[in-house]
């Protein structure tokens, strides 16, 4: 990466706690960022990431804004599926499997909720992580498998939250099978919510309106207490 001034301090902070480089002394994540093997991109709102059809050789790590991956059903219109925060990995169903040379069924485009003065892009790290297994200078390859196992089981089990959530028959059961992935991977009652309230209703597969009423009901009701992305679950039994 030519320049590693453009990265912020949230930026480097989703770099070091992502699965990929957790635990790596500080040397090397600083050497592995300014080394080749890593580029950075921005994507202003509603541009293409990874087109449908593409082959994904490199690993996509977002480090800002948000990303959202399209795809066109049988009458040719196109629909989301799955919005991708900060930490997230985009286009991984064709990396996983490099042998089957399977192509991206998705196209994954750059989706800034409200862009603002501070915030214009989606960012994006590119990892040529192949490259970087091969270099003795970044460690031994057998270390950077059990990284991308790691990466890979992570998500495996966000899909399979989703399929929880979604099957959910009511808003209401939806958002509490939300809520309680949410307090699961963060181990604790107490915890933050990466997504706005568009997002969440996107995932869950239901109008933003219902989603906050619910909200607002289940919070009078005593299941939970929120100010903005901030959630405590409380048990009422």
């Amino acid at each position: 990466m030519n320049n590693p001034s453009v990265l912020t301090e949230n930026m480097l902070s989703v770099i070091c706690n992502n699965p990929l480089f957790l635990g790596l002394d500080t040397p090397i994540t600083s050497d592995l960022i300014r080394s080749d093997f890593i580029a950075f991109e921005q994507f202003a709102p509603d541009k293409t990431i990874l087109k449908s059809g593409s082959e994904v050789k490199e690993l996509y790590l977002l480090l800002d804004g948000t990303a959202t991956n399209f795809r066109p059903n049988f009458w040719g219109e196109e629909f989301h599926s799955e919005r991708f925060a900060a930490g997230d990995f985009i286009g991984l169903e064709s990396f996983m499997d490099p042998d089957s040379k399977r192509k991206l069924e998705y196209e994954y485009k750059s989706s800034l909720d409200t862009p603002t003065k501070y915030q214009r892009y989606t960012s994006i790290l590119i990892i040529d992580i192949k490259g970087i297994m091969e270099d003795p200078n970044f460690m031994d390859a057998t270390d950077w498998e059990y990284r991308l196992m790691r990466v890979y089981m992570g998500r495996m089990v966000a899909l399979q939250d989703i399929v929880y959530e979604t099957s959910q028959i009511n808003i209401s059961d939806k958002i509490k099978a939300f809520l309680t992935n949410q307090a699961r991977n963060a181990e604790s009652n107490v915890f933050c919510a990466s997504m706005r309230r568009q997002a969440m209703a996107n995932r869950l597969g239901a109008e933003r309106a219902s989603t906050c009423y619910t909200m607002t009901r289940l919070k009078e009701e005593g299941l939970f207490d929120y100010k903005t992305k901030n959630f405590e679950l409380k048990n009422t039994k």
